[in-house]
């Protein structure tokens, strides 16, 4: 196991008292371990061989059970999860196997359990031709109280015991290390034989995984669960399947920050590295561009309060979609709570002094929904410039791609369509014979002004002769037409000036964007007017 850094903090679970724990913080996990007082390693060889069958994964099949087809194992799961790693799947040819158990947790304390067991049905759902993923989603919705039916599958063991894939007869069983999953401790990943599960020194003191979380998709948070309040030196890492590592307490700030930070690094890794290999299975035009947790403030429907709940956020192609949880299998991205076009929405950031509540950073994402807002927080900064720079990218990608995006409106008593083209801008085409009522560039746009139902006046300067020209269009969902403009202009901007996306990697940015960039809106304000500035200086004619 790759440490990056070790140090001892207290840990608080629930309501407990908390307890001293040296904290290890890996490549891909996060470990918790207690010190316990053992008696020293017995040196006999009787007490050896005793010993070496203690270990869960050393143990052998009985006879007797080895000759039988199917097994049924009950196994009642603890906060850390069932306790065991798993390989294979049917896209290997071969059922998913258990290919480690972990000492002392329920799989193991069940007794029924062996390392090459064949895992076929999961509370009676059959699951010996499903794939690594598939098994893998039925374990973790299994319930506290799992059923697996099992089968010995005893030419994987030398595979499962230590030899290579190369070095494996059958070809059933190729491959069979691909696509390795691991359940205990909140899924944890599985460590090789340096990991110091269970470390003892000379005085016979030995410190124990008491937790281990894995870092893939996780968050680290400050804030109380569903609050606004802020934990004194106090955080949270929560994994991917919302498993808690308790509360961990620093001794100070500086502490607390340089733990968070280095966690937060290592899970920036994983997430891109799980992007990345995700995108190897989906087209061009729907890759995953960024995702990660955030939470949202919503009215409680039992208190009529306003309460935190978290999120899943991710841009995929040209949309972003907000979830409860990350997306796991394909058809997952098909329950999303909530599916935007990213030019029909448009992305806000807050001063501290704008905020609603306690939380910082903040900001919103504007829909022409039944849902206006979504008003959202972050833990860093850096996490809100990353998500400011993935949503305008993104933004202005999906609006190159489409290059040209058309809504119905009404515009002087006629029934018409107004187009928004990249190259040419503006144009309204009469809906009855198609022929062109009016054409403007975008640079020609100066302002705009609605009434904050359907009727939105857009206000033009002529290049020839400087004259001013006002065209009034009614339309049955105002607010994504606007955003669509919003989108199309600083799409238009990012393509005549190249520098409009150039943001610094992880560095604090004033959040006054009037300083930084030119005069496009970050938000079109709905209720009143919209003033464009002076485009003919910012979007040359093109």
């Amino acid at each position: 196991m790759n440490v990056n850094k070790t140090g001892y903090l207290s840990v608080v679970f629930g309501v407990e008292e908390p307890q001293p724990v040296r904290v290890i913080l890996s490549r891909d996990s996060l470990s918790l371990q207690r010190e316990d007082f053992v008696q020293k390693p017995c040196t006999s060889s009787t007490q050896q061989h005793h010993h070496l069958n203690s270990n869960p994964n050393n143990r052998t099949l009985p006879s007797e059970l080895a000759e039988c087809k199917e097994r049924e194992v009950k196994i009642c799961k603890n906060d850390q999860g069932l306790g065991v790693s798993i390989k294979g799947g049917a896209e290997h040819g071969i059922p998913v196997l258990i290919s480690k158990i972990f000492k002392d947790q329920p799989a193991d304390q069940c007794g029924g359990l062996y390392v090459g067991d064949a895992i076929i049905r999961v509370n009676g759902h059959d699951v010996e031709n499903c794939s690594h993923e598939e098994v893998v989603k039925h374990l973790r919705n299994a319930g506290q109280v799992t059923m697996l039916t099992v089968r010995y599958y005893k030419s994987a063991m030398p595979y499962l015991l230590g030899k290579t894939p190369g070095q494996l007869n059958s070809s059933a069983e190729s491959g069979i290390g691909e696509g390795e999953d691991s359940l205990d401790s909140n899924t944890v990943s599985e460590r090789d034989e340096a990991s110091p599960r269970a470390s003892e020194d000379e005085g016979g003191r030995c410190w124990r995984d008491i937790r281990s979380m894995p870092l893939t998709l996780a968050l680290v948070t400050r804030y109380v669960p569903g609050t606004d309040i802020l934990r004194t030196n106090g955080f949270e890492l929560l994994a991917l399947d919302m498993g808690t590592s308790g509360v961990l307490h620093c001794r100070d700030h500086t502490e607390m920050s340089q733990w968070m930070k280095s966690i937060n690094n290592n899970i920036t890794n994983l997430n891109q590295q799980s992007i990345k290999i995700a995108n190897t299975l989906l087209p061009a035009n729907d890759q995953i561009i960024h995702c990660g947790w955030v939470s949202e403030r919503l009215k409680s429907v039992s208190t009529n309060k306003m309460n935190w709940r978290f999120k899943f956020l991710a841009i995929r192609g040209p949309h972003l979609y907000i979830l409860t949880s990350p997306s796991v299998l394909e058809g997952d991205w098909n329950e999303a709570e909530r599916k935007y076009k990213l030019y029909e929405v448009v992305f806000k950031t807050f001063k501290a002094s704008e905020v609603e509540d306690g939380r910082s950073p903040c900001f919103s994402v504007y829909t022409g929904s039944d849902v206006p807002k979504h008003y959202l927080s972050v833990e860093t900064d850096n996490d809100l410039t990353l998500w400011d720079f993935a949503i305008q990218k993104a933004t202005y990608s999906s609006v190159e791609k489409i290059g040209r995006k058309s809504y119905g409106c009404t515009w002087n008593c006629k029934v018409a369509c107004l187009t928004l083209d990249i190259k040419t801008g503006f144009t309204l085409y009469c809906a009855k014979d198609k022929s062109v009522l009016w054409s403007y560039k975008f640079s020609q746009l100066k302002t705009s002004q609605d009434d904050s139902k359907s009727k939105v006046t857009l206000i033009f300067k002529k290049s020839e002769t400087n004259d001013v020209e006002s065209q009034e269009c009614e339309f049955p969902n105002l607010r994504t037409v606007l955003y669509a403009v919003h989108a199309f202009l600083g799409a238009k901007l990012a393509l005549v000036d190249p520098d409009f996306l150039k943001i610094p990697k992880f560095q604090k940015r004033p959040r006054n964007r009037s300083a930084e960039r030119p005069p496009v809106p970050r938000t079109p304000n709905i209720s009143k007017s919209h003033s464009f500035g002076n485009r003919s200086e910012s979007l040359p004619s093109r």
